[in-house]
């Protein structure tokens, strides 16, 4: 793996949330925002995930255009006048 993508590794942080973080939060009487905590942990977790996705697409799209800065941006299907 490159030096420049290792940003990859980003991709573990959502599970190992809900795979430390949710032993500890079941035993927890706690509420927020009215959810019990363990509830409100999964739906952060959801959230951080979408989160951390986002950060990941965007990075590698830096990355691909740093790569390939000769070629066109490439268009979305249907966006061009051509497809009428």
């Amino acid at each position: 793996m490159s030096g420049s993508r290792r940003y990859r590794w980003l991709a573990l942080v959502p599970p190992l949330s809900i795979l430390v973080g949710a032993p500890l939060a079941n035993g927890v009487r706690l509420y927020v925002l009215g959810l019990s905590l363990i509830l409100f942990w999964f739906v952060a977790c959801v959230l951080l995930t979408s989160a951390t996705l986002a950060v990941i697409a965007a990075l590698e799209q830096r990355a691909a255009a740093r790569s390939a800065p000769d070629e066109p941006p490439v268009e979305p299907p249907g966006s061009s006048d051509h497809s009428r």
